[in-house]
């Protein structure tokens, strides 16, 4: 497959974005890469927080022609290619899955995922956007309410995290979904 990468400096939530793009018949492999989401969000419509460079705010766009019965662990397999992903570039960390939708690091939240669909009446999907968010920078822009329980990469690896080389590395491990 090959990505198409549409890079924004805001938008109020790279899914929103995408879910439009998906209705409107964007191809398979679109991708949508935000600096900054003014109304990042997670499960349950929680909100994500998501200021500008720090963090890779990102949605994927897929077409997989099959059942929704056939793509019931997806939410987990994204949390798996994020894993490999940030392992290739920085090397073994303490990275695991909480739940579906959560990568964890030193049993802080790294990473939320939000996979959201359409399905026609046949039980075939439509269309499918996964939006992923990690934490790179620092705490100091976290609100107080997330200290202690979210963490940033930059925190664990003692790097700048070059946010689009980890895009890049994570499009690739989706790759293998």
């Amino acid at each position: 497959m090959n990505y198409n990468i549409i890079k924004l400096e805001t938008v109020d939530s790279t899914n929103n974005y995408a879910k439009q793009l998906a209705k409107n018949g964007a191809e398979s492999g679109t991708v949508i890469v935000a600096d900054e989401q003014t109304a990042g969000r997670g499960q349950f419509d929680r909100r994500f927080h998501s200021p500008k460079a720090q963090g890779l705010y990102m949605s994927v766009i897929l077409r997989p022609q099959s059942l929704v019965s056939d793509i019931q662990s997806l939410t987990t397999a994204v949390g798996c290619s994020v894993i490999r992903a940030i392992r290739s570039i920085y090397g073994e960390l303490d990275l695991q899955i909480k739940g579906v939708n959560d990568v964890m690091l030193g049993g802080k939240k790294l990473c939320g995922i939000l996979t959201e669909s359409s399905v026609s009446s046949d039980g075939t999907v439509e269309w499918i956007v996964i939006g992923i968010g990690i934490n790179t920078g620092c705490t100091d822009d976290f609100p107080p309410e997330l200290h202690g329980i979210a963490t940033p990469l930059s925190e664990h690896t003692g790097m700048t995290i070059n946010r689009m080389q980890l895009c890049k590395s994570v499009l690739i491990e989706l790759l293998t979904v």
